[in-house]
This record gives C-alpha cells, sequence and structure tokens, in this order.
C-alpha cells in the first residue's frame, strides 16, 4: 500500500529522521526539513525546505514534480510557506515532515 504510515516506514528505513506534523521554523541541527505527501495508493512526493547561502531557513518550500524543473510554487502557482496547505495535486495527502540528512541516507 501506499498510505503515510508505509510512506514514513520506508523513509525512516532510508535514514530520514520523523519530526512530526507542525510546521518547522528553525533549522535542524544538521541536514534539511523535507515534507512527506501522497497520492493515496499510487505514489509519494517530497518538498524540501529552502535556505539561504547560510543555511538558514528562507521561509519557502521547493519541490520537483516528476521530469520538471524544481520550482518553489504549488500546483495553484502559490509560493509554498506551508506544504501541509499547499497544492501538491495529485499527491494531496500531507503524511509529515521529516529531516534528510544527505550523509546518512542509504536508499534501499
Amino acid at each position: 500500500m501506499n498510505t503515510c504510515e508505509d510512506m514514513r516506514a520506508a523513509a525512516e528505513r532510508d535514514g530520514l529522521i520523523w519530526a512530526g506534523t507542525e510546521l518547522p521554523t528553525k533549522k535542524p541541527e544538521t541536514g534539511h526539513w523535507v515534507s512527506l505527501h501522497i497520492w493515496p495508493n499510487t505514489n509519494f512526493h517530497w518538498a524540501r525546505l529552502d535556505t539561504d547561502e547560510n543555511g538558514n531557513p528562507t521561509g519557502y518550500w521547493s519541490h520537483k514534480p516528476g521530469q520538471t524543473p524544481i520550482r518553489n510554487v504549488d500546483s495553484s502557482g502559490q509560493k509554498i510557506t506551508d506544504p501541509s496547505k499547499a497544492n501538491f495535486s495529485p499527491w494531496n495527502e500531507f503524511c509529515g515532515y521529516m529531516i534528510a540528512i544527505p550523509s546518512k541516507l542509504t536508499i534501499a
């Protein structure tokens, strides 16, 4: 199945750290914030909190749907400030936030 619980468990097996459903307001000690979304029983999608040159969060999130370029707007053309409320159609179910530390990820 492609549920939030299934995708969260798979992401944790890959090394991501679950952080809950509350919008992050500061940078993690290590790594970066990502938000997980699903198109139920079909597919999953990630957005990442953008940072400035010093690693501080900009308040905007970006994502890359399929083969399209990276963008910081949702499917309605709105800048993404809160992924839980953004339109990522068809990935219309928000699952939560995780911390990704690239040096600790193992994609299985």
